[in-house]
């Protein structure tokens, strides 16, 4: 099983994969990572305003895989563990743009607190 989890505020490791990265730079930015079954999963620092690394699976694939979360800021390892049986196909690190000030936009505007700039780097297959 593939291992993946967050290090320091700028690290996503990775463990037992043969893909050419076995951590990512990602400062300020989210990475994107997708699987060979079709699992694609997004992995971001800090988690509620918490030194804790989430990951959140935005496309279930059709690998066995186990998310562990964490909530303790304390712990060794102070991150969400993804572990999946399939092989990453590519990753993309992702520039993080903030809304601020829901209140003084205009009602017609959509309501998203936060909205994503294209991947501004990928890697691997697409």
């Amino acid at each position: 099983m593939i291992k993946i989890r967050g290090a320091s505020d700028d690290l996503v490791e990775i463990y037992g994969s043969c893909y050419r990265e076995d951590e990512i730079g990602c400062f300020d930015a989210d990475v994107r990572i997708r699987f060979l079954d079709g699992t694609i999963i997004r992995v971001g620092y800090p988690k509620d305003g918490k030194a804790i690394w989430w990951i959140e699976v935005e496309k279930q694939g059709t690998a066995k895989q186990v998310l562990t979360i964490c909530n303790d800021e304390d712990s060794d390892v102070y991150s969400d563990i993804f572990e999946i049986d399939s092989e990453i196909k590519s990753h993309s690190v992702i520039k993080r743009n903030i809304l601020i000030d829901i209140e003084r936009r205009p009602s017609h505007e959509h309501d998203a607190r936060r909205s994503d700039f294209p991947d501004s780097r990928s890697y691997g297959a697409p």
